[in-house]
C-alpha cells in the first residue's frame, strides 16, 4: 500500500489528501455510505444467495461516493468484526461500486489488490472488473500480460477483460480462444460475450467508436469459428455468447 500512496504523490496527490478534502468538501458523501455499510450485518443475515448484493445501494450514491469508497478499500474499516461472509460481500461491493464509476486516479487501487493476489477470488475478480472498465489502452496491455499467468489473477483478468472493448482486448481473446480447452475455453467465451455485447456498443460512450465495427467483427469471427468445436459445453457457451453480440441472429 505503501508504493500505492508514493505513486499518487508523485502523480500530483496522495490518495489520503484527496480522501481527507473530499470529506471536508462533502462530508454528507461519507455519512451516507457509512450508512449503506453499516446494514451489511443484517443484509447478510437476510441474504438468499451466497453474499448479500450491496453493490447497487452504494453506486446509487453518485459520485460523490467515490472517495468514501477509495477509504473503504484502503483501510477495510467498515469490515472489521463482521463474519466472513459479510466482510466478503463488503469488500466485493464496494469495489463494485467504485470500480462502476471509472475513474482512472482509483487504478492504483486495482493494482494493489491484483499484485498481491492474497484476497478472495471474488474480490480478485472485482479488481480486475473494475480495472478493465477503465478502458485505456496502457490498461489493455496490462490486462493481456496478466491474463496469460496461471493463478487466481490471472483467472480473474480473464474472466473480466471483455469490459475493456479494445482491439487488443479482442485480438488477444480471439488467440486464446483458438488454443483453449474446457473451463478455460468457455471463461472466454464469457469474456468475448462481455467485449462484443450488443447492448454495451450501443451505449453513448461506445456508439461512436472509430474501431467499434473492427472490435465486434473480432469478437464474432472468434465465436463462429470456436462453434465447430466437438465440446458440447462450449458450442452451448458459444450459442448464449452470440445471442449476446448479435441477438437479431
Amino acid at each position: 500500500m505503501k508504493l500505492i500512496l508514493l505513486w499518487l504523490a508523485l502523480a500530483g496527490g496522495s490518495i489520503d489528501s484527496q480522501i481527507v478534502a473530499a470529506r471536508q468538501r462533502h462530508p454528507a458523501a461519507f455519512v451516507r455510505v457509512e450508512r449503506v455499510l453499516a446494514d451489511v450485518a443484517t443484509l447478510d443475515a437476510e441474504k438468499r444467495g451466497s453474499l448479500a448484493v450491496i453493490g447497487p445501494r452504494l453506486h446509487a450514491l453518485g459520485r460523490q461516493a467515490l472517495w468514501p469508497l477509495a477509504d473503504e478499500v484502503l483501510t477495510g474499516r467498515a469490515g472489521r468484526g463482521l463474519p466472513p461472509s459479510a466482510r466478503l460481500a463488503l469488500e466485493v461491493g464496494v469495489i463494485e461500486a467504485a470500480g462502476a464509476l471509472r475513474d482512472e486516479r482509483l487504478a492504483p487501487l486495482w493494482h494493489d489488490l491484483l499484485d498481491r493476489g492474497e484476497a478472495a477470488p471474488e474480490v480478485l475478480r472485482g479488481a480486475a472488473e473494475a480495472l478493465a472498465r477503465l478502458d485505456t489502452p496502457e490498461v489493455a496491455r496490462e490486462l493481456i500480460a496478466r491474463a496469460g499467468r496461471k493463478g487466481p489473477v490471472g483467472d480473474a483478468v480473464l474472466a473480466t477483460m471483455g469490459n475493456c472493448r479494445r482491439q487488443e482486448v479482442a485480438d488477444a481473446l480471439a488467440a486464446a480462444l483458438a488454443t483453449a480447452e474446457g473451463e478455460r475455453a468457455r471463461v472466454i467465451v464469457s469474456s468475448l460475450a462481455l467485449l462484443g455485447s450488443a447492448w454495451a456498443w450501443e451505449t453513448p460512450a461506445l456508439r461512436q467508436r472509430p474501431d467499434a465495427a473492427a472490435v465486434r467483427a473480432t469478437v464474432a469471427q472468434a465465436l463462429q469459428r470456436a462453434s465447430m468445436s466437438d465440446d458440447v459445453g462450449l458450442q452451448y457457451a458459444v450459442k448464449k455468447a452470440l445471442r449476446v453480440v448479435d441477438p437479431d441472429r
